[in-house]
């Protein structure tokens, strides 16, 4: 090929414009890369399939609930109806959550707020509270006067 010839375009041999550009692959996402087996454990799909969500008819009603829960639903069920492995399981749990629950309760009655910041909470509680209460107000205000005017309408309208 010469250079005053334009390049052969045919079978293999695309138009110039039309070839990858150099540095640029054709490809650019390219293939995902694999997971090491390392990093998929199987506590880590178990805890992915846990989190899960399912539709669960409840009531009557259709509900959206995690496997997690769903498990800790059917467990409670079973226990109600009598079964005794599950009742040892929701007890034993229950039990090991309040002492976990009642340290946490000990952990705060031991710990003390600085009173400025006490003092700052407080105030600002009762502002929004009294925003609140005022925008309440206001709103009860402009429905009776609305309420008002539409039975004067109605009064004067037969």
């Amino acid at each position: 090929m010469r250079d005053d010839q334009p390049p052969e375009v045919g079978y293999g041999k695309p138009p110039v414009k039309n070839r990858f550009q150099k540095g640029r692959s054709g490809n650019p996402s390219g293939r995902p890369k694999k997971k090491p087996a390392s990093e998929t454990s199987v506590a880590d799909t178990i805890r992915q399939e846990l989190d899960a969500k399912m539709v669960v008819q409840v009531n009557g009603g259709k509900v959206h609930l995690t496997v997690r829960e769903i498990i800790a639903k059917n467990v409670i069920n079973k226990a109600i109806r009598g079964d005794v492995t599950a009742t040892r399981m929701v007890l034993n749990l229950d039990s090991a959550n309040s002492n976990e629950r009642s340290k946490a309760e000990a952990d705060l009655r031991d710990y003390e707020l600085p009173e400025d910041l006490i003092q700052d909470v407080s105030e600002d509680y009762l502002t929004r509270r009294s925003l609140a209460r005022g925008r309440q107000e206001a709103e009860a205000q402009e429905n009776a006067r609305r309420e008002s005017k539409e039975a004067e309408k109605a009064h004067d309208d037969p």
